[in-house]
Formats: C-alpha cells, structure tokens, sequence
C-alpha cells in the first residue's frame, strides 16, 4: 500500500511541474481551440480556392448558379460583367475567373459535332495544384450537359432523324441515368468516408505529430533533471521508473487535448477507438523520446532532433500525402501507425510492437549503461 502511494505521489508531482510550467498549459487549451475554430471555418465553408464566375447566357447561368451553391473546394463570387471577373483576378481578390462565352449553348452544340469550340475562358495569374483540382470540379459540373447534348445528338442520327421532342427525351434521359454515385470511398474497416472536408482532413496527423514531439520534449525535459542532479538520489530501479512515468505524462498531457480537439472538431469516431490509439501513441511517443535519450544523451542533441523529425513526419505520415516510396522511414514513427490504425484495426498490433520494441530497447541501454 505505501509503494502504490509513493507511486502515486510520484505520478502527482511530475504532473504537477508539467502543469506548472506557464507554457504547458496555454499550449494544452490552444489544441482544441484551434480544432474548434477549423471546424467553425470549414462550416462557413470559405473554401480554399476563390473563382469569380461569369455567366453568358441563359444555359451557363444554371451552370454559374450549379458552380455558386457548391460546399467544398470552391469559394465562388458571381460576376455581372467579364471584365469585373477579371479585375479580381487583377486584384488578387480571386485565385481563377470562369467566363462563360455569351453563346455557350451554341459553342457546346459545336463542341459535340466535332468542331472548335470555346465555351469557358480561364484566366489566371498563376497555375498551381489547387488550381488544377478547381478546373477538375469545372469539367465534372460540365459533363451532365455534355453528355445530354452528345446523347441527344446520337439519338436524332440513329433514330429521329425528323427531330427529337424535348419533353420526350428529357423524360427518357432522366429514367436512363438515375443520379447515383459512381464511387464510393470507405476504408478499410468498413467505415464510409464522411467528407472531413479539406480544412478538417490533415487535423488529426497534426495532433498525432504534436503528441510524439511532446515526447520528444519529455525526453529533453529529463535528460535536463538528470545533468542538475534532480533524481541522482534515487536508486537504479526507481530512476528507471520515474523517468518511464515523466515520459509518459509529458505525452499523456497533449494526448487528451488531442482527444478534446477531434471531438471538438467533429472528427471523433468511436470512443473506445479514440481512447485506446491514444493511449498507444502516448506509450510509442514516449518510448521513442526515451529511446531518443539513452541515444543522445543531452537535452541539446534531443532538441536538435525536433525540426528533422517534424520534416520527415509531414513527408512521410499520411498527413496531406501518403508516400509509399518511404514506408521504411515512415514506419519508425509513431503517427505512420496511428493515423493507419484509425481506420484499419490491423494497424493496432502494430502500434503495440512499436511500443514494445522502443520500450525494450530503451530499457536495454539503460541497463547496459548501469552497467558499465
């Protein structure tokens, strides 16, 4: 009874000077409150690229109006005049203008038959990545009326040659092509995709990379105790400990503000699930900041690790991109496993062997450097 109040005693005062530190637990409320505002951003649906778009005539406005009451990517401003839309890509104002030409139908019609045709005008000051994504979601709101003029077309050549009622075929189209989804993403354990959305997607492997550099910090954080002299009283055994418990909490303490901040943010899933991956992350993140320290041996040469690590973790985990030439690399960090795990359940035994593997390594060296 008295060891499992010493250890929680222990336990309390390591928290304690965690949380005494002015910058611990400013940095601990930010978490969610930065989650909380990215979903209140991507609510209000601002978007990440700004088209101004201008209509010609009666066909392109159902067009422009289709493009103006889209949720996602595009953030749209409809435009009276062409050259009002291009005065804002002048101003910066807009990233693209979309100006439909004032015979659009027409230019469709000849588009279909085979001949030139200019129905859209982009006009940019630059191309870059979104703009090529945005220009995507521009052909795939054309193509419906693509498709109903080629259809429409093929049909009075094979058949009604005479000419084809409008309300005849447009009945006709619309039983033939129901709306439906052609794909439909899921992940591996079955979950369908629930459109996070582009602000809220890279939000949890930010989390996962902010709870393995608290371990990190952890580890700096000891390696300073140990050069003042703070646990040389303690004996062998009980240094080993205490130092485990420091690692820990120093991780522990983001883990739960991670897992305020996906709930704030909409992005929690199921809270076994939550709770359990966490959990894993804290014990990987604080097994390789104590792995980092029996290797380094100064806070100093710890810190120095931190801008590489952030590097490779935004490279290789999949953050924003998932680079499978760098499995390798990517497998000796922790968020790799976690943000695979989240969806794929195969991935927690992963998470566990990590945490093994780190854990025992950093208790061998520790062992052989008593040692010694």
């Amino acid at each position: 009874m008295k060891r499992l109040k010493r250890a929680l005693l222990w336990c309390a005062m390591l928290e304690k000077r965690l949380l005494l530190h002015p910058a611990v637990p400013a940095l601990l409320l930010l978490v969610p409150l930065l989650a909380l505002g990215l979903r209140g951003a991507a609510g209000r649906d601002r978007g990440i690229v700004s088209v101004a778009l201008r209509a010609g005539d009666a066909f392109s406005q159902g067009i422009v109006e289709a493009l103006a009451a889209e949720r996602g990517v595009l953030r749209c401003t409809v435009c009276e005049t062409e050259d009002e839309a291009r005065n804002m890509v002048s101003a910066g104002k807009a990233d693209a203008a979309w100006i439909f030409s004032d015979r659009a139908e027409t230019e469709l019609q000849r588009h279909v038959e085979g001949r030139r045709a200019e129905l859209v005008t982009v006009v940019e000051r630059e191309d870059n990545v979104y703009l090529m994504l945005a220009r995507e979601k521009l052909y795939a709101t054309l193509y419906p009326a693509l498709s109903r003029t080629a259809y429409a077309r093929f049909l009075m050549e094979q058949t009604f040659a005479d000419g084809l009622p409008d309300t005849a075929f447009a009945d006709f189209y619309d039983r033939k092509s129901p709306e439906r989804r052609l794909v439909s993403l899921a992940y591996a354990d079955g979950s369908v995709d629930s459109g996070e959305g582009y602000l809220l997607s890279p939000v949890r492997g930010l989390l996962a990379v902010g709870v393995t550099l608290a371990g990190l910090a952890g580890a700096a954080l000891l390696l300073e105790d140990r050069r003042r002299g703070a646990l040389i009283w303690l004996r062998p055994g009980e240094g080993a400990a205490v130092s485990a418990v420091a690692l820990l909490l120093s991780a522990l303490n983001p883990a739960l503000a991670a897992w305020i901040a996906l709930l704030c943010a909409g992005l929690f899933t199921a809270a076994v699930r939550e709770e359990l991956l966490l959990g894993l992350l804290t014990l990987c993140s604080g097994g390789l900041g104590g792995l980092l320290a029996q290797l380094l041996r100064t806070p100093e040469r710890v810190g120095a690790t931190a801008l590489p690590l952030t590097a490779a973790m935004l490279a290789f985990c999949p953050i924003v991109l998932n680079a499978a030439v760098a499995r390798p690399i990517a497998m000796l960090l922790p968020p790799w496993w976690y943000l695979h795990a989240i969806h794929d359940p195969a991935y927690t035994l992963g998470m566990v062997l990590y945490a093994a593997a780190v854990w025992g390594l950093c208790g061998l060296l520790y062992w052989l450097r008593q040692r010694s």
